[in-house]
């Protein structure tokens, strides 16, 4: 965040309990994790947040994301890292990317970040020689990418048959005879 965040009124420094850098946030984002969470208590120091708006009740939340700062692209925009479901509370995007960071570029930077710190720990810990450490870290790295893409998987199946489960309790519901 830069100066010019703050006097736009894109940033701002929350009213609660944290001091420095920690109270700094988007002011979007601040609203957003508020109405997402449900409430305006600070993660850090569980104490209220006085300068967030008020979170509406769930039945407002859906008219309440279209109203946000950012013009409504947690209602409109299928790709957002927000959406709305039929209950009017906020979800996750059903995409592999909201589903793993920013996709492909932060699954290679987690495996290798993973390889790096096996491989110290072996070199460290283990008293591994550096070419048996290497080949360690490379193998957790592979095995956490490959776990990683079977839990997101996974995840998205079970998105996957939620969304059938609405589309036939929907369909059920409207195809009932009058």
């Amino acid at each position: 965040m830069t100066s010019e965040d703050f006097q736009l009124g894109r940033a701002m420094m929350l009213d609660c309990k944290c001091l420095g850098d920690l109270a700094l946030r988007h002011k979007d984002c601040a609203i957003k994790w508020s109405h997402y969470k449900g409430d305006t208590l600070c993660e850090l120091c569980k104490s209220p947040v006085k300068n967030l708006p008020d979170v509406p009740p769930p039945q407002n939340r859906q008219a309440a994301a279209a109203t946000t700062t950012n013009g409504g692209a947690a209602a409109d925009n299928p790709h957002h890292p927000f959406t709305i479901d039929e209950d009017n509370y906020f979800v996750e995007a059903h995409d592999i990317n909201s589903l793993y960071g920013s996709g492909p570029a932060d699954a290679m930077f987690d495996s290798v970040r993973i390889a790096w710190v096996a491989m110290i720990v072996s070199v460290l810990f283990f008293g591994q020689p550096l070419g048996a450490a290497l080949w360690t870290g490379l193998i957790a790295g592979i095995m956490y990418s490959i776990l990683m893409r079977m839990a997101i998987r996974g995840q998205m199946a079970a998105l996957a048959a939620q969304q059938q489960m609405r589309d036939a309790q929907a369909g059920g519901a409207s195809s009932s005879p009058v």
